[in-house]
């Protein structure tokens, strides 16, 4: 579907602020604004492909009628965030927090920053919420792909999808990103990295979303550590005790 035009301009050279826009808790786009000029408009999450642009539609036409009303770019960002959830528009989550990037183009950058699949070997840790594993949080062992795998009843992807592209802007590396919440305090909706949790191995991503879907142990990846890396840390491999 074509996504169509805005009565703001959809093109700057400007720095722009952005809200993540989410649609049954995934992460399929970005609403933005610029800083200093008059335009406006929708960027598609690079993973997200078709839904990303259906989604995409009525917030062009929001924008479309927030600038009949006589609102600036930003306020017309502002406008939505909290609100409720839209069955074909997502929502601008109410905990988002307004971000920049320094040009519409390096926003473009940020929309996939890590790929969401691959054929490698990944690590992984468990994300647990009021003591119960809800997901998984992943980073491959040799590539550059990182994601979030929820279980069906878990709202929890659009936090840690935010966070991964925060890590990316931030210039971390998948594995480090993969760390970087170890510990950390619990979130209401995206839960927790216990701080004694291992980081455990599983021979390839299908293994470990098997374990999602499925239950049970993954299938650990018994390559020699080391291989093809050079600063992995050495997590114990395992199953994760559900």
């Amino acid at each position: 579907m074509k996504i169509p035009a805005s009565d703001f301009p959809a093109s700057t050279n400007q720095p722009v602020r952005y809200y993540p826009v989410a649609l049954n808790g995934r992460t399929v786009g970005y609403l933005w604004a610029s800083i200093t000029d008059d335009a406006a408009y929708w960027q598609d999450r690079g993973d997200a492909g078709a839904v990303a642009k259906n989604v995409g539609v009525p917030w062009v036409l929001r924008l479309r009628e927030a600038a009949r009303q006589g609102l600036t770019p930003l306020e017309a960002l502002r406008e939505w965030r909290g609100a409720p959830e839209d069955p074909r528009a997502g929502a601008i989550p109410a905990d988002a927090e307004e971000q920049q990037a320094s040009s519409l183009q390096a926003l473009k950058e940020l929309t996939n920053p890590y790929p969401n699949t691959t054929d490698q070997p990944v690590r992984y840790y468990p994300v647990t919420l009021h003591g119960r594993t809800i997901g998984y949080l992943w980073a491959s062992a040799l590539d550059d792909a990182a994601s979030f795998v929820a279980h069906a009843d878990a709202g929890a992807a659009t936090v840690w999808s935010r966070r991964l592209h925060e890590a990316a802007i931030k210039g971390l590396t998948p594995r480090q990103a993969l760390c970087a919440w170890k510990g950390a305090p619990e979130d209401p909706n995206g839960g927790a990295i216990p701080d004694d949790a291992e980081e455990q191995s599983a021979l390839s991503l299908q293994a470990l979303t098997a374990l999602v879907e499925q239950g049970g142990p993954v299938p650990l990846d018994r390559t020699r550590r080391g291989a093809s890396t050079n600063a992995r840390p050495r997590g114990n491999e395992g199953t994760v005790n559900r």
